[in-house]
């Protein structure tokens, strides 16, 4: 549901931040002096500081209930938006919206004073937030509760350790019953089981209707809890949308890929194809025989995929769906654009969750295929077999891709299509999580009652 139907609970237009970078501290003293003297005299005047933009011309709705996801590289301004979102920091051009109330969660620790107790903090940051001692006195011992900390409430959290400090911050801000929800980098810090308590706290507010911020480096969890992601680079949106494909880009701009724009793609096998040798399977013709999906499609482009379909390995008929632990045939064909003929190629792979969650895959060289590169222009198709693991009964997609490889084994990204193909898994069996594990369980030892 888009944020106008559902009324926007953040609303950021326009918005940009400058800072002033001072090379020497006496820079700072002349310009706000000699700054003033020159204005006053009517000099010329001269600035004692190089600006630094952490954003440009931000905007972007959000709608109640919605969780939004923000990716980016550190100092790309993703830290300098929540601040300015929050409050602790003012805008340099542009204005901010907001509508509820917000608790945040930014730098470890923000917010407190390390000479006050844990409990002192709690009662400090509620009534900042508005709320009355008799609010803060019924949800104390929820807080308590969460924070695990023991009698550490009682101490000056400057006697807190990292995870402590984390414990306790985010404790206070999801027990004040906010509205919305901001959430930095701070769960870094967190040990692995106060950071799965985290997330499942997340994912319950979330439920309940609660607007969420969330930052985090970690994109499988901004695409497993997010509902839309936000990409910023150099302080600039540079996408807005499906978590999924916004943090497949992200990665892709990371490791200095390149994403391209949709293109049209062939409905029918390439003439060139019925010639390539890489299969003596039946070739691929008529309406299966296209990528569902191109328009998530990133990379250098020096190849560039042409089909992909899904067969029954026994009677070559292509399916929609297969049953878990059983067998499936892929093909992917491709056209080789621009890369020198025999150049080692890498294929690969990748099952996906729905919200695009990757759950395993392999490609050609970790399996000791060696692929060469035909002469561009000319295409080629791969028959991938794989036994599917004991999926939960469901839709899936298949993520595939197709790399160069230098000599020195590194990789570059020709072509990747995001969800490329989706298809159902059958299941009949009860399945803990995504996907049962073969487990064998032998009784040892019993004793009969006294």
């Amino acid at each position: 549901m888009s944020s106008e139907k559902r009324g926007a609970a953040i609303r950021v237009a326009n918005l940009s931040k400058r800072y002033e970078i001072y090379a020497r501290p006496e820079d700072r003293l002349k310009q706000a002096v000699l700054t003033a003297f020159q204005r006053y005299t009517g000099l010329e005047e001269r600035r004692y500081f190089r600006e630094f933009w952490a954003l440009h011309d931000v905007s972007f709705e959000v709608g109640r209930g919605e969780t939004v996801g923000i990716v980016g590289k550190n100092g790309a301004g993703k830290s300098t938006l929540l601040h300015l979102i929050v409050g602790t920091h003012a805008p340099t051009t542009g204005s901010i919206e907001i509508n509820g109330r917000v608790t945040a969660l930014l730098e470890l620790g923000s917010g407190f004073n390390p000479q006050f107790t844990g409990r002192e903090n709690v009662y400090l940051n509620a009534a900042i937030l508005g709320l009355s001692k008799d609010e803060i006195d019924r949800r104390f011992d929820e807080i308590a509760a969460f924070a695990e900390i023991g009698d550490f409430i009682e101490e000056p959290v400057s006697t807190y350790s990292s995870g402590m400090y984390l414990r306790l911050a985010f404790a206070v801000q999801v027990c004040l019953d906010p509205d919305i929800l901001v959430v930095d980098e701070a769960l870094a810090v967190g040990d692995a089981y106060f950071v799965h308590r985290c997330f499942h706290r997340i994912r319950a507010m979330k439920e309940q209707g609660k607007t969420i911020l969330f930052v985090s480096h970690d994109t499988g969890s901004v695409v497993n809890i997010c509902d839309r992601a936000i990409w910023i680079k150099d302080g600039r949106v540079a996408l807005d949308g499906d978590p999924a494909y916004v943090t497949a880009a992200y990665r892709a701009d990371l490791f200095r890929l390149s994403m391209t724009a949709p293109d049209p793609v062939p409905a029918a096998v390439p003439p060139a194809l019925a010639s390539a040798p890489a299969s003596t399977a039946p070739a691929l013709r008529g309406p299966e025989h296209r990528v569902p999906n191109a328009d998530r499609r990133l990379g250098a482009r020096g190849c560039h995929i042409t089909g992909l379909a899904l067969y029954d390995p026994e009677s070559l008929a292509p399916i929609a769906e297969a049953r878990a632990g059983g067998r499936i045939l892929a093909r992917v064909s491709w056209r080789n654009e621009s890369i020198p003929p025999g150049s080692p190629l890498v294929v690969g792979y990748m099952i996906c969750t729905p919200k695009g969650e990757e759950l395993g895959g392999a490609n050609s060289r970790m399996e000791g295929v060696e692929i060469a590169a035909p002469a561009p222009g000319a295409s080629a198709t791969l028959r991938l077999e794989l036994t599917l693991p004991g999926l939960h009964a469901g839709h899936y997609a298949l993520t595939v891709a197709i790399a160069s490889a230098t000599a020195a084994g590194e990789l570059r990204v020709e072509d990747r299509i995001e969800n490329a193909l989706v298809f159902a898994v059958l299941n009949d069996r009860e399945v803990f999580g995504w996907i049962r594990l073969p487990s064998t369980f032998v009784l040892e030892h019993e004793e009969a009652a006294p």
